[in-house]
């Protein structure tokens, strides 16, 4: 019931706006475990991730979150991107920040490359993301 009628209200003419005002003023989270670093949720995503890491040994780890389309369209709070860029305090953990290759192509992108998916690319969605880890990974100088 609560989808629907989010749904339902999301497809009103204006609706588009009022979120673009609204968001301005006060980002949305759609993920509060993300505001708080100490929250259950995130110190069990920290402990898999460290976790990870040391399997990995000596190799870098990479960690490149994904969002909803909606952070591509309107200002949406970044906690999710505060967290994960937290862990490159760790040695050989990196941190790629895709947003930005998304919104530097405009303010449809995420209905182009990510709608009806989800927070599943398309196939050009992939070849965003495909060129957004090659430049971040030669950034951090993990490529040859």
């Amino acid at each position: 019931m609560k989808d629907r009628l989010k749904q339902a209200l999301s497809k009103l003419p204006m609706m588009e706006s009022i979120k673009n005002v609204a968001y301005a003023l006060k980002p949305w989270e759609p993920f509060p475990e993300y505001a708080n670093p100490q929250s259950p949720a995130w110190l069990l995503m920290e402990a898999i991730i460290r976790r990870f890491k040391e399997l990995a040994g000596d190799r870098p780890l990479v960690i490149a979150p994904t969002f909803y389309s909606n952070f591509v369209r309107f200002r949406m709070a970044r906690n999710y991107w505060d967290r994960y860029r937290s862990l490159t305090s760790v040695p050989g953990i990196y941190a790629v920040d895709l947003l930005p290759y998304f919104k530097r192509l405009g303010h449809d992108a995420g209905r182009c490359f990510q709608e009806p998916y989800d927070m599943h690319f398309s196939i050009h969605g992939n070849l965003v993301l495909a060129d957004a880890v090659q430049q971040e990974l030669s950034r951090l100088g993990l490529l040859a």
